[in-house]
Parts: C-alpha cells; structure tokens; sequence
C-alpha cells in the first residue's frame, strides 16, 4: 500500500514485498493505500480497512434477512454478525475476506431482488459487484458459475422456457461483471504474462500431486524442492485440471478428505459454533413445508452448495477459507431463532421470556468472542521491530536479506520496518 502511494505501480510493488511467484488482485491493497494517504498510519490502515467493511455487511444482510424472512429476523442477523467468531476475528487472519464479503452479498441482494422482481437491471448491478468482489478474491468466479445456473433453471421453470428472457438476464448479468474480470485478466497478463492475479498456483498443483498443501505455512513439498516453487512461468502454469487429469484417483481421495475435514472446521467455535446449527435446522425444517419460501432462498443456498462443492474441498479446507458462506448461515440461524421465539411467544407473551433465545446466543457468542481474540491477538513481536530497524541501518537499499526458515511467518514484519527485500532460507540453501 505504501509503494503504491509513492507512485510506484501495483505489480511492481507486490513483487517486491511479496514471493516472486504471487500477485494479489488490487483493491485491498489500494484501499489500503487510500487509507494509508489520508491517515499516515500504514500499521493501522487494515484495521480502519477492517471495521469500514465488517460494519458495511451489516447492511446487505440486514436487506436480505428483511426481503427473506422480516424485520425481527434481520434484526438478529445483525447482532449475529458482530460476534460470530468467522466474522469478527478476521483481522487476525485474513483482513480481505470482510470487503470480499461485503461486495459478494451487496451482489447477492441485488441478484435477489432481481429475482423476487423479475428485473433485469439489478441482475446487472449484481453482475459488478460481483467483478468488485473478484478484484478481491478469485473464488467468486464459482458464485458466478451458481447464479448463471439459477437465472437459467428460474426461466425454464417459471417462464415457460421462454429463451428470450433468460439470455437477456444472463447477458446483462455477465456484461457488467465482465469489464472487471477482464480488466484484473489483461492486466496481470501485460504485465506478468499469465492471465491470472491469484499468483499460488504452482502451491495449489502441488497441493494435488503430492498431497500436500500450504495449510500448516510452508508445505513439506516446498522445503524439499526449496526454491523450485518460484519456477519459471511455463512450470507454474500447471492447471489443476492437469493435476486432476494426471492422477484422477488421487483428486478424489483428496475431494474426500477435505470433506471430512470440512464436518469438523464448520462447527467449530471458530467458524458457527455448533449448538446454532440446531436454530439453522428449525429454519430449513420450516422451508421444506413453504415452497414458496424455498425458492426465495434458492440463490443464497446455490451460493453455498457451488462454493463448498466447487472450491472449499477442491482446495483446502480452513477456517478462513469459510468466511464467505458464513453470513448465509447467520441469516438462516437468525430466522431460527425467530421461530423459537415466536413458539415462545405464544405460551409465554413476556417479553424477558420471548427474547431468551437471542440473548442466550448473543452472550454465548460474545463469550466465545472475548476468550478467542485474546487467544490469538498479539502485537508484532517487539524483537522483530528491532531486527528490521538493525537491518535497515546495516544494509543497503539493493540488498537482498535472506533469514532462516524458522522466521518465515515474521519474514513480512522485518520487510515491512528493514524497508528491504526479505526472503527465507530453505535446507537446500543452508
């Protein structure tokens, strides 16, 4: 964000701070640098960049959860969103979700509201948000794969095969989110010559070939084969197509096993702990009796049916790798709730007794809020700061500094206050 801000340009500044292999897309970064512009403040700017765009979802999911379900609901939607643990910690680990998320459901409610009015111009709004979105992270191309699929199942099914209409949704849909993808496309092909933002995918072939992958940091296949993983362009334009293609059995095993770990990452305490899922049940056991409802909330259970299926176990399964569809759940756990107190209410009008189940849950949440951001939260070590000051005072501005593996998590702090290139060391280089 900073070298963006002294004029330098995007690609050049994430070949310099980053692995020569990866380039990010660029709205973070340059929102950080905005940030950063205005505030003079480069340590505090992913967090002002943070609280912008976790407090800007409350605002598409409050619509959504209104259009869905009602006000009550999307009331305790909201309040779901301030504490669950997914949403409210993500700083810690992963600061692009919260805008990627922000983006994706504004497209979302506007897909929806394109659905629920049969007009083609929110189809078109959500078609850019959604390019936004992929400026940000590349897994939405799988959402825009689940709406392609619902505007075309929608038509056949209610519109009387009428062919004319569909295209035209789906048209205007793709048109508007198209200029994005091509501009992120041709840009990083100018300038990299891969037609690609996303810079891992050599990590991500071998995470299929070998087994391995980058959850636990560095994978055992990149210390093996030490700097082999910066190859040259033409090796590290292995698909995963090709992976898949060249061991068909061992994409399956892999398929299979991020499943099972997919069953225990979702309700953990730090995705949706997993007493709430009991609230998301009474909600889809209510849609199973209104087809009504169950085609309104078609969109936002394609949405996560293509994005587990089409890339959580494809890939690899964390926490943070669940963001997105988390806020589905908070709606449909939401409306659950609501349910529960509308039994409630019908016993026991009182309002103390009524609300028990959204206070419980909220303290619940808070609770587990409280005692997990302390668990994770800390300061960059204060040795680190000292390192990267002794660094810059005793290297030139063209040194490459070269630290042990065991620093290969603080490698991005000593860049950041050397102001100097920093890469790790591998055994083959010891």
């Amino acid at each position: 964000a900073r070298k963006i801000i002294s004029s330098d340009t995007f690609t050049e500044a994430e070949q310099e701070l980053m692995e020569p292999y990866k380039i990010y897309p660029p709205i973070y970064s340059a929102i950080c640098g905005i940030i950063y512009f205005f505030t003079g403040d480069l340590d505090g700017a992913p967090k002002i960049y943070h609280i912008i765009f976790s407090s800007a979802l409350i605002v598409p999911i409050f619509l959504i959860s209104l259009r869905l379900y009602g006000k009550e609901t999307a009331v305790i939607s909201s309040l779901l969103l301030t504490f669950l643990p997914a949403l409210s910690t993500t700083i810690y680990y992963s600061v692009r979700h919260v805008s990627f998320n922000f983006f994706l459901y504004l497209s979302l409610y506007f897909i929806f509201v394109g659905y629920l009015k049969n007009k083609i111009k929110y189809y078109g709004l959500g078609g850019f948000f959604l390019g936004i979105a992929y400026l940000i992270r590349q897994e939405v191309l799988v959402i825009v794969f689940a709406v392609l699929l619902v505007i075309i199942l929608k038509g056949l099914l209610e519109n009387n095969k009428r062919f004319k209409d569909i295209f035209k949704k789906a048209l205007v849909f793709i048109c508007l989110f198209l200029p994005l993808f091509l501009f992120s496309s041709v840009y990083a092909y100018n300038s990299t010559g891969k037609w690609s933002l996303g810079g891992d995918k050599k990590w991500k072939y071998d995470h299929f070939m070998t087994g391995q992958g980058i959850i636990d940091g560095v994978s055992n296949n990149v210390i093996e084969h030490g700097y082999k993983v910066y190859g040259s362009a033409e090796e590290n334009n292995n698909s995963i197509l090709t992976a898949i293609k060249k061991n068909p059995k061992a994409y399956i095993s892999r398929v299979i096993k991020n499943f099972k770990i997919l069953m225990d990452v979702l309700p953990s305490p730090t995705v949706v702990p997993f007493y709430l899922y009991l609230f998301m049940g009474i909600a889809f056991f209510e849609a199973l009796g209104n087809s009504d409802q169950l085609k309104r909330s078609i969109i936002f259970i394609a949405t996560v049916i293509s994005f587990i299926l089409l890339w959580t176990i494809v890939f690899f399964v964390q926490a943070k790798q669940l963001v997105p569809i988390v806020p589905v759940f908070a709606v449909w756990i939401a409306h659950g709730i609501k349910l529960t107190q509308d039994k409630i209410r019908v016993k026991n009008p009182k309002k103390i007794f009524v609300y028990l189940p959204s206070i419980v849950t909220v303290l619940s949440l808070a609770i587990i809020f409280v005692t997990y951001t302390k668990a994770i939260s800390k300061d960059i070590p204060r040795e680190t700061k000292v390192i990267g000051e002794w660094i810059k005072s005793n290297t030139s501005v063209s040194d490459l500094v070269i630290v042990p593996k065991e620093w290969f998590d603080e490698r991005f702090y000593l860049q950041y206050y050397s102001k100097r290139k920093v890469r790790c060391e591998f055994p083959e280089n010891l």
